[in-house]
């Protein structure tokens, strides 16, 4: 038999190694993934007065990286149960969410027969958003009319046999983002286990993009930084967060730190249907990454 060349069994060696290490990252990102916590936004429920409510924003969105809150007994609640159940019944929901075409998910547009039940639950956003942006206003510009332009979508999640992250890591580029969600999914940077000083504003704002400085910082959140949002479903609730647009405004009576930075991530044989209401000024010139503050 002829003996084999050092150099491949050096090779060999080094597979070895190779997946010996493979099988340390899967472990670790096991892990990580069984100790990925819990956030559960403040409540905010529209039943009380605006005094009572501003300071219920105030202590929910400021001085954290992941400024949002869970909004409760808005309004909207019949007109998001019709039109999510209507959205059910088109044929190609139906078909995305028995999972057989194996797509992550998918966005639609709310049209046709439904175009109604779209601009009645948009009318309702549209007076719970200038609601809420009154509430935190200068009390300077508290009485001043708000003008809104809020764009309602739907995004699909199928169920699938394996879990994996559905859609990438982002920060809407919005002043406010409202979300419907017909149950768990939603990640958000756990503020809890990360440092403002090393993710600042602008690292949030631009993650996951190509960068050129001469940063030792890091690119991305370990998944353990990473923290599931839980909401009270039964409450048909609305999920508050601020998106990149809100820290350029000078009318808010609230210091952000940073935008929500948030993806989706589903365990295997789960479906999810969304709908964010994505809102920005009627005025309001297109939202640039910003530098820390």
């Amino acid at each position: 038999m002829t003996p084999r060349p050092r150099d491949f069994n050096d090779l060999v060696g080094a597979l070895t190694e190779a997946e010996r290490e493979k099988e340390k990252q899967i472990v670790h990102v096991r892990k990580q993934n069984e100790t990925m916590g819990t956030i559960r936004p403040t409540i905010c429920d529209l039943s009380e007065s605006d005094d009572t409510l501003r300071q219920v924003m105030k202590k929910a969105l400021e001085g954290t990286l992941s400024p949002m809150m869970a909004v409760v007994d808005h309004g909207c609640e019949d007109k998001i149960v019709e039109l999510v159940t209507a959205l059910k019944k088109r044929d190609a929901v139906r078909t995305l969410l028995d999972g057989k075409e194996g797509k992550k998910q998918e966005a639609f547009d709310i049209d046709g027969e439904l175009d109604v039940k779209r601009r009645l639950l948009k009318t309702c956003l549209e007076d719970v958003s200038k609601r809420l942006l009154r509430i935190c206003s200068k009390p300077s510009t508290r009485n001043n009319k708000v003008e809104i332009e809020g764009r309602l979508c739907l995004r699909v999640y199928p169920s699938l046999p394996k879990e994996d992250t559905r859609l990438g890591a982002h920060v809407d580029n919005t002043v406010m983002t409202l979300l419907f969600a017909d149950g768990p999914g939603l990640q958000v940077l756990d503020p809890g286990r990360v440092s403002p000083k090393t993710w600042t504003r602008n690292r949030i704002c631009t993650y996951g993009l190509p960068t050129t400085t001469l940063d030792d910082g890091p690119l991305f959140l370990r998944e353990n930084e990473w923290g599931f949002v839980d909401l009270p479903w039964d409450r048909c609730p609305l999920l508050f967060t601020v998106g990149a647009a809100w820290p350029l405004k000078r009318w808010n009576d609230i210091n952000i730190l940073s935008p929500v930075l948030h993806r989706v991530f589903l365990k295997g044989g789960t479906s999810r249907i969304s709908m964010p209401f994505l809102v920005d000024f009627a005025d309001a010139p297109a939202a640039e990454p910003a530098k820390d503050e």
